[in-house]
């Protein structure tokens, strides 16, 4: 009880903190014309573009309402959680080309957060899954998805349709507040995510990783014993 309630501090204060930041950062930092202050997202988006991980399309766009890829993705990960380092197995993926998505797997699995959807596939032109994303946010800041308590997937009418992959983290983050269904009380986990749901999303994994840094715990990579996302 002691530590969730020290967790739940430390999210308050990360959240403060976070919003404060997000306040200087306005004014000085890129905005979308697509994204105006009165969008849902707008918070979400900035904060994203203030940690340097969204820089939107060339035409000045963010596209919130389009669905985002699996390597769309994970380069707004990568971004948020400052991985560099590349892994050479990204050569194993032969549906991985342009230069830039090669650049973004090959973090994506140093990092150790996917191993694609298949044998030699990883799927990059794929619409993500709320499931995929937020399993990907969960092996990225270290969630234990073993110790998860999945009952509290019970709160979504749907919770049948998550796929057993992402079942504890969908748990963890549900469990934390990161994570929240829809007015008609599904979660969706097989539906596709907008790029403004992934901003929300990944705000949330950034604050999971300034916790972690405060509660000097090193998250682990989970660089083994993945369980392929599958389509």
């Amino acid at each position: 009880m002691k530590a969730k309630k020290l967790l739940s501090l430390l999210l308050v204060f990360v959240l403060a903190v976070s919003l404060v930041s997000t306040a200087f950062a306005a004014g000085t930092e890129k905005t979308f014309s697509d994204v105006g202050p009165t969008h849902w997202a707008r918070e979400f988006v900035d904060r994203l573009v203030a940690a340097g991980a969204a820089d939107g399309y060339p035409d000045g766009t963010y596209k919130p309402s389009q669905y985002i890829t699996r390597v769309e993705f994970m380069k707004l990960l990568n971004g948020v959680c400052g991985f560099t380092a590349k892994s050479d197995d990204v050569k194993n993926f032969t549906d991985v080309q342009a230069p830039w998505k090669v650049e973004q797997v090959a973090i994506a699995l140093a990092a150790g957060y996917t191993n694609g959807t298949g044998p030699n596939k990883m799927s990059p032109n794929a619409n993500i899954t709320r499931e995929m994303a937020v399993t990907m946010i969960g092996r990225a800041v270290g969630l234990d998805p073993k110790a998860a308590d999945v009952s509290v997937l019970a709160k979504y009418s749907d919770a049948a349709k998550i796929s057993a992959y992402a079942e504890g983290c969908m748990a963890e983050m549900t469990a934390k507040d990161l994570l929240a269904g829809y007015p008609d009380g599904t979660v969706q986990p097989q539906g596709l995510l907008t790029r403004a749901e992934a901003a929300k999303l990944l705000c949330g994994c950034m604050d999971l990783a300034t916790i972690a840094k405060v509660m000097l715990f090193t998250p682990l990579t989970c660089a083994s014993g993945l369980v392929t996302e599958s389509d």
